[in-house]
């Protein structure tokens, strides 16, 4: 995890302090004049890189990306405390939060402050125990289809790339948890919602580590890609909206037992005098999809490792 700290600021966190002043003089790469350390990490490596760093520099370390420099904090019992702060005293790199609301709605996974407020009392009428306790049997049904999946794989002597089953087996999750749709990517080579959710996180970690904003100037292919791949996720989403809130029209009772997350979303955003808005509902679904692939496959991927 990297925190940017203002220039004025203090960290205090875990027993740990230390004023701004000394930022600089924490341990870390040497940096290349201008580029700082963007060069040398390579996007689709980059947790490999910071852990390869950590173990060289200690659990906290800076790291300059052009003329940003960032904090990195490795001792999970500092992130513990440091994410209970959020989002009062501690929020996401500027940085970061530019390039994330560049590549949609924002979900409460990208809003701060009174933003990300709001947004988790949308997102908790969706995750109601009742709720989650419903879905324990698709998850099942998902996962028994993983198993067959790999057991065909050894019964035929093929190889499969688990890493990446995994990442269509938490779409699957996700898609059918967020939409009440079973997309079955995993039975489905090259479908293009996983497509699309694969552009998303490539083009996003290739821009967190650019020494400069290049694509508000100018767009490269992957660029390119990235927007429709954008354009095309947002257009199944509210087509999935449009199509669930006439399911729901046709029986009002429906909106008081949601059972996934888009009805709970929508249930909440046309109640009377809601605060919630259509970007809102959006930018979680969004989320939903994107959050739920990425982390979760690769958490579930190194457990097996």
């Amino acid at each position: 995890m990297s925190a940017v700290i203002a220039p004025d600021a203090h960290v205090s966190v875990a027993g740990f302090t230390a004023p701004a002043s000394t930022i600089d003089a924490l341990p870390g790469p040497r940096p290349w004049p201008i580029v700082g350390n963007s060069l040398q990490i390579d996007a689709r490596r980059y947790h490999l890189i910071l852990e390869q760093w950590a173990k060289r520099y200690g659990p906290l370390y800076r790291v300059r990306l052009g003329p940003q420099t960032l904090v990195v904090l490795s001792d999970y019992r500092v992130l513990g405390e440091l994410l209970r702060r959020r989002p009062d005293q501690l929020r996401r790199s500027s940085r970061a939060a530019s390039i994330l609301a560049e590549m949609g709605p924002a979900g409460v996974f990208m809003a701060e402050g009174t933003q990300w407020q709001r947004q988790r009392k949308l997102v908790m009428r969706a995750f109601t125990p009742e709720v989650v306790r419903n879905f324990f049997p698709t998850i099942v049904l998902v996962t028994e289809r993983l198993a067959r999946y790999w057991l065909d794989a050894v019964s035929a002597g093929r190889a499969t790339d688990v890493a990446n089953d995994l990442k269509r087996y938490a779409v699957d999750v996700t898609s059918w948890l967020a939409l009440g749709e079973d997309f079955d990517t995993l039975s489905t080579p090259n479908h293009p919602l996983q497509r699309d959710v694969e552009q998303v996180f490539a083009t996003f970690g290739r821009r967190i580590a650019a020494p400069i904003p290049y694509w508000r100037y100018f767009k490269l292919p992957a660029d390119r890609r990235l927007d429709e791949a954008n354009r095309r996720t947002a257009q199944r989403v509210d087509e999935l909206i449009a199509r669930t809130r006439a399911w729901m029209a046709e029986d009002p009772q429906r909106a008081k037992r949601p059972s996934n997350v888009l009805q709970a979303l929508l249930a909440a955003r046309d109640e009377p005098g809601s605060e919630f808005t259509e970007d809102d509902v959006r930018g979680n679904v969004l989320t939903m999809l994107l959050a739920g692939e990425d982390t979760t496959a690769n958490t579930i991927a190194w457990i097996l490792y």
